[in-house]
C-alpha cells in the first residue's frame, strides 16, 4: 500500500454571477442557498408569521405524500406552499396532481407565495392567493402550471427578516 502526502491548496472563493465589483485583492465571496428542506422549513414559517399563528395552530403536512397541501390550521384552512429564493413573486407556478385535486374538493384552500428566502435578497414576502384554480389562469403540460402569479389579486405581507433566518446554520 502506497500513501502519498496531500498537497496543501489555496482556498477557493467563487462569486454569485451578480457582476458587481469588488475590492482589489480581496476573495470574491460565495453565495449558496441552504439545502432545500431549510428553505421549505424557512417558507412556512414565513406563513405561520404571516398569519399570526403559533406552531400548534398550523399543522405541518409537507412530510404526508399524496395529500396536495402542505400545512393545515385549526380553521381547515389549507395552504400549499411555493417558494422562491430570490426576491420576486414568480410569475409561473406548478401544481402537482395531488395538489390540483386538493385545489378541486378544498373550499378553502389558498396557495401561498414566499419569496426573498436568500440572505441579501430584498424583503421577506409572502402572498396569500384563495381560490387559485379560478383566479389565475391555467396552462396544463402535465403538471398544471397556473399563470399570473405575480399579478393577481392576493393578500401579501412584507417584513423584515428575523436575525438568523438569513440561512445560515
Amino acid at each position: 500500500m502506497v500513501f502519498a502526502k496531500r498537497h496543501k491548496t489555496k482556498e477557493r472563493a467563487f462569486t454569485s454571477g451578480s457582476g458587481t465589483q469588488r475590492k482589489s485583492g480581496s476573495p470574491p465571496v460565495r453565495t449558496v442557498l441552504p439545502p432545500s428542506s431549510d428553505r421549505e422549513s424557512m417558507a412556512l414559517d414565513a406563513v405561520r408569521r404571516a398569519l399570526r399563528l403559533e406552531s400548534l395552530q398550523l399543522n405541518d403536512l409537507r412530510a404526508a405524500r399524496g395529500v396536495g397541501v402542505d400545512a393545515i390550521d385549526e380553521l381547515r384552512q389549507c395552504y400549499e406552499i411555493k417558494m422562491n429564493s430570490g426576491a420576486g413573486i414568480p410569475a409561473d407556478v406548478t401544481l402537482t396532481a395531488s395538489e390540483v385535486e386538493a385545489a378541486r374538493n378544498d373550499p378553502n384552500f389558498f396557495l401561498a407565495i414566499v419569496s426573498g428566502l436568500e440572505d441579501g435578497i430584498g424583503q421577506l414576502r409572502v402572498r396569500f392567493i384563495f381560490d387559485p384554480l379560478s383566479t389565475l389562469d391555467v396552462r396544463v403540460r402535465g403538471d398544471l402550471t397556473l399563470t399570473g402569479v405575480d399579478k393577481a389579486e392576493a393578500l401579501e405581507f412584507t417584513f423584515q427578516k428575523r436575525d438568523g433566518e438569513d440561512g445560515a446554520n
